[in-house]
């Protein structure tokens, strides 16, 4: 939902879901705020909410004009509550929380029951290595359950290589990793979390790049990478980047790596830089 002065709204909805002596909404699975600018002063409201909504398990609070400031000043209650409901779903992208936002918000989930988890273009600079950690003991949690995560527009660059690579070995449950829109990341760090994903025989099966710095020519590596991680346990079933200069050879190599292993079940879409390999039916 989109509305005008809805942090005024989301607050008259807390106070009524309080006050209200029948339990309503009590069923309600998903709840979208997104593109709303509730802004920091409308946690307590947010919090409120949730409570009521045990059964939630899907919250979008994507570009709502939050920052840090969420987590710090009624942090307790927010967590409690979303500790309290179903939720398997967030999505906070496109809020300016910086590495200390992304930091507390990872205090406040649970990693046993999230299984997506969308902080797209949320840091407002490169990340810092202790920043970076966060995210790798958020991951080898026991028993975390995560299978998506949205790393795009995060300011990712080579210098992160050895975080990217460790993340498909760290979280043991992700099936889907979204790098993209992080224009320093070339085709090396592709490569690599490939290489390593399957050398580890990680569940990973969907690796996205749009929009990071994949350049043609395509060395062996980075087509081993893809046919390599075809062939073990739990096969790629979706590669998607944008490629500077892609050319026919390049394109005929990676649909002829993606045919071979999908037979039938390749779909390939090659247009202009666009790459997108996928399995139909998944």
């Amino acid at each position: 939902m989109n509305c005008e002065n809805f942090a005024v709204g989301l607050k008259s909805l807390a106070d009524f879901l309080q006050n209200c002596e029948t339990p309503v909404l009590k069923n309600l699975m998903e709840l979208n705020l997104s593109y709303n600018s509730l802004g920091d002063s409308s946690c307590q409201s947010l919090a409120s909410i949730v409570t009521h909504l045990p059964m939630l398990n899907t919250l979008s609070i994507s570009s709502c004009d939050f920052t840090a400031k969420l987590f710090q000043q009624h942090r307790i209650s927010l967590m409690e509550s979303l500790l309290n409901c179903q939720l398997k779903n967030l999505d906070v992208s496109y809020n300016q929380f910086g590495m200390l936002g992304i930091e507390l918000l990872l205090k406040t989930i649970n990693p046993v029951t999230m299984w997506s988890l969308n902080i797209a273009s949320t840091l407002t600079s490169a990340p810092q290595s202790y920043f970076l950690l966060h995210i790798q003991n958020f991951l080898s949690k026991d028993k975390c359950s995560l299978q998506d995560l949205n790393l795009s527009g995060c300011h990712l660059s080579t210098e992160h290589t050895d975080f990217l690579v460790s993340i498909p070995i760290a979280g043991k449950s992700l099936t889907s990793l979204n790098l993209s829109d992080n224009p320093k990341l070339d085709n090396s760090v592709v490569t690599r979390v490939l290489e390593v994903a399957s050398a580890n025989n990680t569940h990973l099966e969907k690796i996205m790049a749009e929009g990071c710095g994949i350049i043609s020519p395509l060395d062996t590596m980075f087509l081993d990478a893809i046919s390599d991680k075809l062939m073990s346990d739990y096969s790629l079933k979706l590669v998607s980047f944008t490629c500077r200069n892609l050319d026919k050879v390049d394109a005929d190599s990676l649909s002829q790596v993606w045919t071979e292993h999908w037979k039938d079940s390749a779909l390939i879409q090659i247009s202009s830089c666009l790459v997108r390999l996928s399995v139909s039916g998944t």
